[in-house]
């Protein structure tokens, strides 16, 4: 057995003692002994903690807020989102419960999402089938009339554009249209997002994606992955030693704009640490990329972590995590 990077782990240690289980043996790749000089950052430096309840009380505050904009249904009207998303609501553009098109006051919400740091802050990552996702950028749809929520009328379709801004790698012209949302849970019960291919065609334009078929609820531009030619198919696993449970792991990859949320139960994980799997052969050797671990410690004290990484193969990393305030916390995402 190879020796385990190790990091001082700063802070209380959570000791949650559920939905984990024991240990496998797994094979270190050496090489990763160079990496413990590199600069990991933890928690806040004078040692403040904010308090919460659970992660979910976290993204709470920290999710990026939806845009409202008010439309009369007979009308329609075009609309754009401080981050330049533009929607096309055509006259009568959405039904009621009863699938009859509504007119009168209608409140239209988008929250839109161009930067990996905003979608991790609200709990969203881009991934389907266990595959990485490059994404073009998302936006999240909602309708409501009198209160009660809407749903889109096929007869007149709403139609969107979303300007380029996100580090797609070359494959903008290969994005397509995905459609998805929080239905899955990882070993520790957390939601995660998974996202599937979404029927309609994705027009890309110089310096711009067009939707021509929007609904309500979450549309995604994006791309999966090429790993052809990018280096030798792998996975590695990421541990937060002393924590089990209220435990988030996200992988920012450094050449793409991509959110990674470490789902599968890792091989070393155990009743006092909390180590999670990138999927089967979903990331190459060779990529770089930053590790971020977000938890809720026994105390209810937020922790939190970061560590730049590179992949070399079957890899095993240990994030530290210390006590934070949640401006802390977002300012260390912010910058990755």
């Amino acid at each position: 057995m190879k020796t385990r990077i190790s990091y001082t782990l700063l802070g209380a240690a959570a000791l949650l003692l559920t939905q984990c289980t024991e240990p496998e043996s797994v094979q270190l790749n050496p090489s990763q002994e160079s990496l413990a000089a590199r600069d990991a950052v933890t928690g806040s430096a004078n040692g403040e903690a904010d308090k919460l309840e659970s992660l979910d009380d976290l993204y709470k505050i920290t999710a990026r807020k939806a845009e409202s904009f008010n439309l009369y249904g007979e009308q329609g009207r075009r609309i754009q989102t401080q981050q330049g998303t533009m929607l096309d609501i055509p006259p009568m553009a959405f039904l009621n419960a009863q699938g009859q098109p509504v007119g009168g006051p209608i409140t239209v919400q988008i929250t839109d999402f161009y930067r990996d740091g905003d979608m991790a802050l609200s709990g969203v990552n881009t991934q389907t089938g266990g595959g990485m996702l490059v994404s073009g950028g998302s936006f999240q749809l909602q309708a409501f009339a009198g209160g009660q929520p809407l749903q889109d009328n096929p007869a007149n379709q709403v139609r969107a554009v979303m300007p380029m801004q996100t580090q797609a790698n070359g494959q903008e012209a290969q994005m397509q249209l995905f459609r998805g949302g929080a239905d899955q849970l990882d070993p520790c019960a957390r939601p995660y997002w998974t996202w599937e291919r979404g029927q309609g065609q994705l027009g890309v334009n110089p310096g711009s994606y067009q939707m021509p078929d929007v609904i309500p609820g979450w549309s995604n531009c994006d791309v999966l992955y090429n790993l052809a030619n990018q280096g030798t198919p792998t996975q590695f696993e990421a541990c937060v030693i002393g924590a089990c449970g209220a435990v988030d792991i996200f992988f920012f990859p450094d050449a793409i704009t991509s959110v990674v949320r470490l789902t599968q139960q890792g091989p070393n994980n155990s009743p006092t640490d909390v180590c999670r799997m990138t999927y089967t052969n979903s990331v190459p050797v060779g990529m770089t990329g930053t590790l971020l671990a977000i938890s809720v410690n026994a105390n209810n004290e937020l922790e939190f972590g970061s560590l730049p990484i590179s992949v070399l193969g079957n890899d095993l990393f240990n994030i530290p995590v210390a006590p934070g305030t949640v401006a802390d916390l977002q300012t260390l995402v912010n910058s990755l």
